[in-house]
Order: structure tokens, then C-alpha cells, then sequence
């Protein structure tokens, strides 16, 4: 396994239609459905809108109705969806679906790492390129740094950003590209969101952190009007350190 891109990311929710509203008015993100066959969860068949940005799918939403908040699922590319969730196991992961094709895209299978974070091993079945420029990066929050740095170094051989987190659950948060300088907290509490805290990546920028209104987490990365922004340049590929570069 050489590419561990991040190449794909699902909002697992119960309201996919108060999603659209919100990521709509807060990124301008725009949807084209599809009819899918498989999805993370599921074998059943339903519409899947894709994320659109400058004429790029970036992602979907799947509509899950249960009493759970919603979150986002990171998609890693690696060589062997098979080989990648055997070892998960014998690293103390738990598969959560057991690894399955879709057609036209891929295989893959639903892990639950040590902490509890979900993530998705993808092995594609074309050779488009993977989307950059909405999707920055996914910072992993955990309980424990350590043992969650040994865990995905040792399964896909990455380092990936982290920080510590007092949840016992650890999620992974996506860091999502816009062209704003600020965010109106008014507007953010009328969408139904939550904001969050503040923080300066170096070198990078601002992110704010909130939750959006079917409680998935997320971070967006401000536009920073003093300097020229590196942020819709940002490939990671999570190869030597813990933070993005």
C-alpha cells in the first residue's frame, strides 16, 4: 500500500434534506443525484446525492434514519480492502460491514478503529483522480493519541493529524475549504448549527469548528485576509506527520 489519500467522504444522517439546506447556505455546495445500489451501511437501493463543487463530486449524504447524531466517514484509499480489514481486526478494530463492491466504483468495508472512529478502507475500481479543494483534511479526535498514532501507522502506514479529545469516542472531523473571512454566528444558529471553538493551523490558517444540524462535527477553514492562502492547494496524504503540510 503506497496511496493513502483521503479520497471520499459520506454524511451519515437522518435528514438529508436539512444537510443540503445547510452546507448549501454555509459552502455553496451543490448536489447531483444519483441512483445508488450500495451504500456504507446498506444494500438497499436509493438516491445518493453527490456533493458538487466547481463541477466536482467530492462526496455524498446518506439519508439513516435512527436516533443518532450525525457524522462524517472518510474514505482511505489503499491496495487491498481484504488485506486492510483482516489486520484491523487483529489490531483490535471491529468491522463494522465486512468488505463489499460497488459497482463502477470500488470495494469497500466499514471499520470501527480501537476508539471507536469509522472509517471507510476504499480500493477504487476506475482510475479517476481523487477530489482535492473541498475536503482539507480530517483531523482524528481521541482519547488517546498514542495508541491511535500506533494503530494507523501500523495498518496503513500514516501518521495522522491528531488531537486529544475527553470524548471516549474517537471521530474523525473533516476540515472543509471556504472563500469566507468570518462566520456570522447569527446565521450559523439560525441553520441550526452549533458553533464551536477557534484555532490557527500554522501555516495554514484559522478554523473554526462547529456542528451542523444533524450534530455531525465539523471544521472550516477560513480564509485568512493578511496572507495568501494555502489552503485550497492542500493534498495530504498523511505520510510523515501529525500536521497537515
Amino acid at each position: 500500500m503506497t496511496e493513502k489519500h483521503l479520497v471520499w467522504h459520506d454524511l451519515i444522517t437522518a435528514n438529508v434534506e436539512t444537510a443540503k439546506r445547510f452546507y448549501t447556505q454555509l459552502l455553496g455546495w451543490q448536489y447531483k443525484n444519483e441512483h445508488a445500489v450500495d451504500f456504507a451501511w446498506s444494500g438497499a437501493e436509493a438516491d445518493y446525492p453527490l456533493i458538487i463543487a466547481s463541477g466536482v463530486a467530492h462526496g455524498g449524504l446518506i439519508e439513516f434514519p435512527n436516533n443518532q447524531p450525525a457524522y462524517w466517514l472518510p474514505y482511505f484509499e489503499v491496495g487491498d480492502v481484504d488485506a486492510v480489514a483482516g489486520k484491523a481486526e487483529q489490531l483490535g478494530a471491529t468491522i463494522e460491514r465486512d468488505p463489499f463492491d460497488v459497482a463502477g466504483v470500488g470495494r469497500n468495508a466499514v471499520i470501527r478503529d480501537p476508539q471507536r472512529a469509522l472509517f471507510c478502507p476504499h480500493t477504487p475500481s476506475h482510475d479517476y483522480p481523487p477530489p482535492h479543494g473541498v475536503f482539507l483534511w480530517d483531523q482524528l479526535f481521541t482519547p488517546s493519541i498514542q495508541q491511535a498514532m500506533e494503530f494507523y501507522e501500523s495498518l496503513l502506514g500514516i501518521i495522522p493529524p491528531v488531537t486529544p479529545s475527553k470524548d471516549q469516542t474517537a471521530r474523525w472531523i473533516p476540515i472543509l475549504a471556504t472563500d469566507k473571512m468570518s462566520i456570522s454566528l447569527p446565521d450559523v444558529e439560525r441553520s441550526g448549527a452549533v458553533l464551536g471553538y477557534e484555532t490557527d493551523v500554522p501555516g495554514l490558517g484559522h478554523v473554526e469548528f462547529l456542528t451542523d444540524p444533524g450534530g455531525a462535527h465539523i471544521g472550516i477553514a477560513l480564509e485568512n485576509k493578511d496572507q495568501d492562502s494555502e489552503f485550497k492547494n492542500l493534498k495530504l496524504n498523511y505520510s510523515s506527520s501529525t500536521q497537515p503540510s
